[in-house]
């Protein structure tokens, strides 16, 4: 049987972590500072699933006067009053449920200090979508809970809710309101969205975005969009930042009906506890949908950046150490994002790449590179092969900083999947991640294989 970890592990460790610090005691003292945090949220929505997750702690009463539960709850309320009601809408409202058995061998992503488990998971969903010609609406709220056989103090309940709401209000105008109230875990969410490698602990993530589409003529259309972004960690070792952009995006179809030029100005302020940046972007692209299955878009241009950065100390005992001066640096250099879907009769296949300037939890600004594909092939009427592939590169944009990040980051996942009913399937998955950190010289790897049984209502 495997020892159970302590959090007054005081054993040495050669191993050099992204903060230097054992990865045995940060992974497990922030799961157990982590684990009253969540419990306030649980409570806050109400939600609790004991059969899966066992919290003992208390304080259940006073996380149900968190702003933020209140928030989430209104997004997800008040649209049934407010949005008007057509005789000819359409609706639906659609459960979901997933099931999982995990093992994972290297459940905190560490270079020496791994440690393997298996983990139960449950992931209920419930969306409502409303239709008419002029109005649309989406509501989803989503849970994901994971209990592990061992190191139970990592046991953990996921939450997402989201809304979308578009409006036709004259001809040729809509206006559209997306936002999404998130709190999940950094080393396992983040690394799938963002390809970032950070301190475990819990993350909130607030976002909203209003826009405006026009439709000027028939072949050119412009769209302003202003998202906000605010994600927040639970404990001090991950940094809160947020974001704020005004992007303008411009389109015009050209003669042959397929292809279309694409422009797009943007300017962001992005601020963290130590760095503020002021981001400015120019982007030129061209759209093409070849036939009615195959598409392409790429587009490319220059950013420039101007950052401040606070002077830092750090203590050593009782002694501060600078190691930050006070700072202003510009910096120069592009940015692209491209897209390829093509559909064909038995499947699809869809490519991404996105190259960008990003806010991160290291609480500093990254040039992140990243490459995404996906495909999915029916081999019968019943079973259909899916697979995804990703790799990366995060780097941090200026060396002045005190601490440099510098790696690249692998990720394979191939899986088959059998249709048991028209609405329920089994699949058997596989999972392979890799980080290369060039800084520190270390390569960390994670293998995962699980077993998903999904649900999809009527």
């Amino acid at each position: 049987m495997r020892p159970k970890l302590r959090y007054d592990c005081t054993a040495k460790s050669s191993e050099t972590d992204f903060r230097s610090k054992c990865s045995r005691c940060k992974v497990l003292k922030s799961a157990q500072s982590s684990k009253s945090y969540r419990n306030q949220t649980l409570a806050a929505f109400g939600f609790r699933l004991s059969a899966l997750i066992q919290r003992s702690r208390g304080g259940i009463l006073r996380g149900i006067r968190s702003y933020t539960a209140w928030l989430s709850v209104l997004l997800l309320v008040i649209p049934f009053f407010l949005w008007p009601v057509h005789s000819m809408a359409i609706q639906e409202l659609i459960p979901k449920l997933s099931l999982d058995l995990t093992y994972d061998d290297n459940i905190n992503f560490s270079y020496t200090l791994s440690q393997r488990d298996w983990i139960y998971e449950i992931r209920p969903s419930l969306s409502w979508r409303y239709r008419t010609e002029r109005d649309i609406l989406d509501v989803r709220a989503g849970l994901h809970g994971q209990k592990y056989n061992t190191e139970d103090d990592l046991d953990t309940l996921d939450q997402d809710y989201r809304l979308y709401a578009s409006r036709e209000v004259f001809y040729g105008t809509i206006v559209s309101l997306r936002g999404r109230y998130t709190l999940d875990t950094t080393l396992d969410d983040e690394f799938t969205e963002e390809g970032l490698l950070l301190y475990r602990e819990d993350r909130t993530v607030y976002s909203l975005e209003p826009a405006v589409q026009w439709q000027a003529t028939e072949r050119s259309t412009w769209t302003f969009s202003a998202p906000i972004y605010h994600v927040n960690y639970e404990g001090d070792e991950n940094v809160d930042y947020s974001s704020e952009y005004l992007i303008l995006n411009y389109s015009y179809l050209l003669n042959d009906e397929k292809t279309s030029l694409l422009t797009q100005p943007s300017i962001g302020f992005v601020n963290s506890e130590h760095v503020d940046t002021k981001v400015y972007q120019m982007m030129f692209g061209v759209g093409r949908e070849f036939t009615e299955r195959l598409f392409a878009e790429l587009m490319a241009g220059f950013s420039y950046t101007r950052s401040h950065i606070d002077e830092r100390f750090e203590k050593v005992g009782s002694i501060p150490i600078k190691v930050q001066d006070e700072e202003n640096f510009d910096k120069t250099g592009w940015v692209a994002t491209g897209e390829l879907k093509w559909d064909w009769d038995k499947g699809q296949w869809e490519m991404n790449f996105v190259r960008r300037v990003s806010p991160s939890g290291y609480g500093q600004i990254l040039i992140k590179d990243r490459l995404t594909t996906g495909a999915s092939w029916r081999i019968t009427e019943r079973m259909r092969f899916k697979g995804k592939l990703s790799a990366g590169k995060v780097k941090s944009q200026d060396n002045k900083e005190f601490e440099n990040y510098d790696y690249v980051t692998y990720d394979i996942s191939p899986a088959i999947v059998y249709r048991l009913s028209e609405r329920i399937d089994v699949g058997a998955y596989y999972r392979y991640s890799i980080i290369d950190d060039k800084e520190e010289s270390e390569i960390k790897h994670r293998n995962q294989f699980f077993i998903r049984l999904d649900y999809k209502g009527p």
